[in-house]
């Protein structure tokens, strides 16, 4: 029997007549042939997707832990609620027998999941039946956290030279050009790829620039709907309007709020950011700044949403309707996309609150369509080009 690294290269030695059938095999070929072909069928075998799963399927995959809870049942008993997810989507899943280990589990772990999958109130859901953390060894399955990170659609480096581009060709100010140029170099790599919060919309890597230049593009048509409207302040409003979520949540996979997201928040973050940028710009107008600080502050409406101010201009009531658009359309959609229920209604959505119905499309464009003014204007960008990870 040869050997590599010290690692046996072949089965051992069998004694008996040479035919495998009749003759006994020791415990150590026994041991060798097992290990083999389970490396093999780790090697072969494709875990299943999250967007794959169907009701009844018993699966074994990985995932990332995004959400857990601990919940009490009227027995008195304990469960785990937890939401899963890997690069395709993400799942709701209970844990009902509870083992002392699995009280370890948190957000963030990477996990090796077995469980049944059911239908519950229209949607799809993991009761789990074993899970643990995983382990190097998980590696030679298959496992690779990459698998377990949602990545927005689109092509990052594209979105960014086009909001680079969109600056440059639109904004003319000549204290809102250095402003928005100083900010998106000192925050490129978290403005690229950070997610745009933690579930509601665009909660994932990239998701923070989608949701950014969509809001920013829209807001340049917008601009040229309305003429009393002062385009450079509308856009640096949609451009800067979150940009406090950069201080506020940690990047994908694992998002949480940062100590100063959950005393501060994103609103009074952005504000200070912005401001301490413009005080660093000789001669920046004390009244642009005001304006524009305004914009951020009250860029989600109302107080019940958690603003501090509502719109008093017509730049920041635009700039809210365009936010909120953006962001409950992108929040419909992940929900229509994750609905994988018999029925053609989703569950009841806490966001929206309401049912979505799922219509059955025999075919769908690749790239969302361009509005027909947005299509008419001149210079208006296309949409980003589609990312080969997402």
């Amino acid at each position: 029997m040869r050997r590599l690294k010290g690692r046996p290269v072949g089965p051992p030695e069998i004694s008996g007549t040479g035919n495998l059938l009749q003759d006994s095999v020791t415990r150590e070929s026994r041991r060798w042939l097992v290990r083999e072909f389970s490396l093999f069928l780790n090697r072969t075998v494709k875990r299943p997707l999250i967007s794959d799963f169907e009701v009844g399927q018993v699966v074994v995959a990985f995932a990332l832990i995004r959400n857990l809870s601990t919940r009490i049942r009227k027995s008195g008993e304990e469960y785990l609620t937890l939401e899963l997810q890997d690069r395709s989507g993400t799942i709701e899943a209970r844990i009902w027998d509870v083992e002392e280990p699995m009280r370890e589990l948190q957000p963030g772990d990477y996990v090796k999941v077995k469980g049944r999958l059911d239908e519950y109130r229209g949607a799809l859901q993991l009761i789990v039946e074993r899970i643990r953390k995983t382990t190097e060894a998980d590696r030679q399955q298959g496992f690779d956290e990459s698998n377990c990170v949602i990545s927005t659609r689109y092509d990052i480096d594209s979105m960014w030279r086009q909001l680079g581009a969109l600056v440059d060709r639109e904004v003319t100010d000549r204290f809102m050009r250095p402003l928005l140029a100083n900010i998106l170099k000192r925050t490129e790599e978290r403005f690229k790829y950070y997610p745009a919060a933690q579930e509601i919309h665009h909660g994932y890597r990239g998701g923070f620039l989608e949701h950014v230049l969509s809001v920013t593009e829209n807001c340049v048509y917008f601009a040229g709907k309305y003429p009393e409207v002062e385009k450079d302040l509308l856009i640096a409003g949609g451009i800067l309007h979150d940009i406090g979520k950069l201080e506020e949540l940690t990047p994908a996979p694992a998002i949480e709020y940062t100590v100063a997201g959950r005393l501060v928040g994103h609103i009074i973050l952005g504000r200070d950011l912005v401001r301490a940028e413009a005080g660093a710009i000789a001669g920046f107008p004390e009244e642009k700044l005001l304006l524009l600080e305004h914009m951020i502050l009250s860029h989600q409406g109302d107080y019940d949403w958690g603003s501090p101010k509502r719109p008093k201009i017509l730049e920041a009531l635009i700039l809210h309707y365009l936010d909120d658009l953006d962001a409950k359309a992108n929040h419909l959609q992940g929900v229509l996309q994750s609905h994988r229920g018999s029925g053609p209604f989703t569950g009841y959505d806490r966001i929206l609150g309401r049912v979505l119905y799922r219509r059955r499309h025999s075919s769908a464009p690749s790239e969302p369509p361009a509005a027909d003014g947005a299509s008419k204007a001149s210079n208006s960008p296309s949409p980003p080009e589609k990312s080969g990870t997402g």
